[in-house]
């Protein structure tokens, strides 16, 4: 078949703008270390056999949610950058859903809203006020998720009468 330069190039760019834009890196970073493990390991080929062989030696490091995660991101890259279909090893799928059986995930800690109240009612503010002042930023939306997460004492001003929160420094 007798393609046009230019067409494949932007067939090219399109692809590369398929993986999702605020997680692209970490696709990428999945993808490279597949990649990794296929030269290491002297495979050169893409079948289910070989993913199904990535996948277990993965699954002695990381955990289910883990394995989901980064299967999902091999898979999108490899239908990005080499048009092989994910969808179609089903030896994976069962595998991973297999692992996931008698997975109890660990419970993340949370901050009830007793927690939150006996701070702001009860610490003292000499101490205090700055966590306090950042709690109140994350409880009334003035961050997004990833901003509250990164946010750190640095980023909050006090100008006398009014804390500014400026996350630009990040």
């Amino acid at each position: 078949m007798n393609v046009p330069q230019a067409i494949i190039d932007e067939a090219t760019n399109v692809a590369a703008s398929l993986l999702p834009e605020k997680s692209s890196e970490r696709y990428e970073h999945e993808y490279a270390e597949f990649k990794k493990w296929q030269n290491e390991n002297n495979v050169t080929g893409i079948t289910e056999d070989v993913l199904l062989a990535y996948i277990s030696n993965l699954s002695k490091k990381y955990s289910p949610n883990s394995l989901w995660s980064k299967w999902s991101m091999v898979k999108s890259c490899l239908q990005v950058r080499e048009n092989i279909d994910g969808r179609r090893f089903q030896k994976v799928i069962a595998f991973l859903k297999r692992r996931n059986e008698r997975y109890l995930p660990k419970k993340a800690k949370t901050v009830t809203k007793e927690h939150v109240e006996k701070l702001i009612l009860e610490a003292p503010d000499d101490k205090w006020l700055l966590a306090k002042v950042i709690t109140i930023f994350g409880i009334f939306g003035c961050c997004r998720c990833d901003e509250l997460l990164s946010l750190t004492l640095n980023d909050v001003e006090d100008f006398g009468e009014i804390y500014c929160c400026d996350l630009t420094r990040n």
